[in-house]
């Protein structure tokens, strides 16, 4: 398949050595350009659709697995940053839909369930944001048997 690369592309995407093959110079790797993403501040203008794919889902490959684990926290805190900032510049609507992403992420990491919280706080949706907390906290207590942070509490308390 790889000697196939050039005729279905029209470029150089590889190049060969006596013992390794690599990318071409100047191909460009949208991972590279993600994990620059994730070590700038982000504004609410910034397209985040790189920093909601996961890397190489289907491979079961140790090296991927490890690379993927990094590569899910950083954009975990990169994705709870833009929810923050589009919070604080008032695009609920937008921190929602961020939030929502890093939930996907990891579903038992607090930080997107309390965001989801505070966004729907900030549209007066006691309901909704109750509602958040509590699916969390179950599931919380079914996985780990723990209880949310003792700041998500309080947050539902205001």
């Amino acid at each position: 398949m790889l000697w196939q690369l050039r005729r279905l592309t029209g470029e150089q995407i590889i190049q060969a050595g006596h013992d390794a093959v690599m990318l071409a110079d100047g191909v460009h790797v949208d991972l590279d350009e993600a994990e620059r993403l994730v070590h700038r501040p982000l504004s609410t203008d910034t397209d985040w659709s790189l920093l909601a794919c996961p890397l190489l889902p289907e491979s079961d490959d140790d090296e991927v697995r490890a690379a993927r684990q990094r590569w899910d926290r950083l954009r975990l805190l990169a994705l709870e940053r833009l929810a923050h900032t589009k919070l604080a510049e008032g695009d609920i609507s937008g921190a929602i839909d961020v939030a929502g992403h890093a939930l996907g992420i990891d579903p038992l990491n607090e930080g997107p369930h309390r965001l989801l919280a505070e966004a729907n706080l900030a549209r007066h949706d006691m309901a909704t944001a109750r509602r958040v907390y509590d699916d969390y906290r179950a599931d919380l207590d079914h996985n780990l048997g723990v209880e949310p942070s003792m700041e998500f509490r309080r947050l539902l308390r205001r």
